[in-house]
């Protein structure tokens, strides 16, 4: 985990971020295991919530690609994540992380304010991705993604 959290600590630095989080599917049926890195806090936190599919990791695993919201609106077309809404965070930025070539969670920077995330950004973010991937045992990599739930 201290691998993660230093990437976390990168990725809010580089993003000017004030969250940044490495979610993944995990070998619990219809769960994601989150470590989040916060600015409010001085170490990350880690913790497993059902997968909700108005969440954004749910729906950067399941699109099996980048997700980008630059200010939270109430538009039915885009991610309604209630931890962003409880939290009242505003701009995301996402991608998948692979495991044996199948989406197993996504590496994530959010902002309290919206925020206008440029391409850099999300180069930054992809490398990021990229680099918790080597980091993964390979237990975790073996995960089958097919068997998860969507709850509702």
């Amino acid at each position: 985990m201290s691998g993660e959290v230093s990437i976390l600590k990168m990725i809010r630095s580089t993003l000017h971020a004030d969250f940044a989080a490495v979610s993944r599917t995990d070998l619990k049926d219809g769960y994601v295991s989150h470590i989040v890195d916060t600015d409010a806090s001085p170490t990350a936190e880690k913790f497993e919530t059902p997968i909700l599919p108005t969440s954004c990791c749910a729906t950067v695993i399941s699109r099996q690609e980048p997700l980008i919201l630059e200010g939270l609106t109430v538009d039915d077309s885009l991610p309604q994540c209630p931890m962003m809404k409880a939290e009242g965070l505003r701009a995301y930025i996402g991608v998948p992380i692979y495991a044996n070539g199948r989406v197993v969670g996504a590496v994530e920077a959010i902002c309290r304010e919206p925020k206008m995330w440029s391409t850099l950004d999300l180069e930054h973010i992809t490398k990021f991705a990229r680099l918790v991937e080597t980091l993964m045992p390979v237990e975790e990599k073996e995960v089958h993604v097919p068997r998860l739930r969507l709850v509702n």
